[in-house]
């Protein structure tokens, strides 16, 4: 697989480090498209310039807090089973409470498990038991 060829522009463009207190930030100059911008990213040797830059703290997005004693929530992956354990359905996302124990499920989770009943009634019918009530054929 062949290398991109990088455009002359770019590839005449060094970064340059602003320092600010201690640390340096890099001054973005101004591209003409934004596959220019990502060529130029993408041929920039990082390696020594990253040392010098401002660590940055990333902090995760808050989690709900819990309905029952107000704790934040914490996310997991746990199986879900349906019509009364005869399917399970693998890694659908949940919050749960480490203070009271209470869970429920993510909305991404709850459009999962809505969207599988939904498939399974089409093909099993309302009752979830194989037999005459099957709409299928």
């Amino acid at each position: 697989m062949k290398a991109k060829r990088v455009s002359k522009r770019a590839s005449k463009i060094k970064p340059k480090l602003v320092k600010r207190g201690k640390w340096y930030e890099v001054e973005m100059p101004q591209f003409a498209s934004e596959e220019e911008e990502a060529e130029w990213l993408a041929s920039i040797d990082w390696a020594p310039i990253i040392p010098k830059l401002k660590p940055v703290r990333l902090v995760p997005g808050r989690m709900p807090p819990c309905e029952v004693c107000g704790t934040p929530m914490r996310g997991r992956v746990k199986p879900v089973p349906l019509f009364d354990g005869k399917i399970t359905l693998n890694a659908v996302s949940h919050f749960y409470c480490p203070k009271c124990k209470v869970e429920r499920l993510r909305e991404e989770g709850r459009r999962e498990v809505e969207a599988v009943i939904k498939a399974l009634k089409g093909l099993w019918g309302e009752k979830g038991k194989k037999g005459s009530d099957r709409k299928c054929r």
